[in-house]
């Protein structure tokens, strides 16, 4: 895919590509994760490990035969400074009158102490059909997994940005909220070495699973 810069001040950018399905005015799938981290974080699990998950579906979406949805990948800035890439790249879709159908951000999949594999939806939406819970849900069994799909009312990641402009959105997490989240958020420690790689890879092939049910809709 070709990238693209997104540009909306001095020093600050989203980097973004476009997986074009050959269906003309398609609706638009957009599949993101944050690039920043804070000043003292390495930012290995947050946010590398959404970052690599959002890379490694778009590499399977690649391969997926017949889509009838573009897929629209997209990194975005300053998260950590208050959403700021996403509420840019929001009113960037917003003005352009994109028909996104859905919106799916991942943001710090790489702790799973208590081993259940579990994956938060951070305000889930409910249209257009299938709503968020019933994807990942149905993603995880066409999988053969039986990780929790957990719903919270967590907005504090790129998500929001996008529900306040209007588009239907979620966010993807590990148990942020359900008290098994890393414990190296925003610190020194968030490093490579305590990223859980077997958690990482059960979240990425959902996601890809949820995906490519939504590229390929009729």
């Amino acid at each position: 895919l070709a990238p693209e810069r997104h540009a909306y001040g001095p020093d600050a950018e989203n980097v973004f590509a476009l997986l074009r399905s050959g269906v003309p005015d398609a609706e638009v799938v957009v599949l993101g994760a944050h690039l920043d981290s804070v000043r003292v974080a390495p930012g290995a699990s947050d946010n590398a490990t959404g970052v690599a998950t959002v890379l490694a579906v778009t590499r399977d979406a690649t391969t997926v035969k017949a889509r009838t949805r573009d897929l629209l990948v997209v990194f975005f800035d300053e998260e950590e400074r208050g959403l700021v890439g996403a509420r840019q790249f929001a009113e960037r879709l917003k003005t352009q009158g994109a028909r996104v159908h859905s919106v799916h951000t991942i943001d710090q999949v790489g702790w799973d102490k208590n081993g259940n594999g579990a994956i938060e939806l951070e305000l889930p939406y409910t249209t257009p059909a299938p709503g968020a819970v019933a994807l990942y849900t149905d993603a995880a069994k066409a999988l053969g997994l039986t990780a929790p799909i957990w719903q919270t009312t967590e907005t504090g990641s790129d998500h929001n940005a996008f529900r306040r402009a209007g588009f239907p959105a979620v966010g993807l997490t590990e148990e942020y909220r359900h008290n098994d989240t890393s414990p190296f958020i925003h610190r020194a420690g968030d490093t490579f070495e305590t990223v859980n790689f077997a958690y990482l890879g059960t979240v990425t092939r959902i996601v890809a699973q949820a995906i490519r049910q939504l590229l390929t809709v009729r």
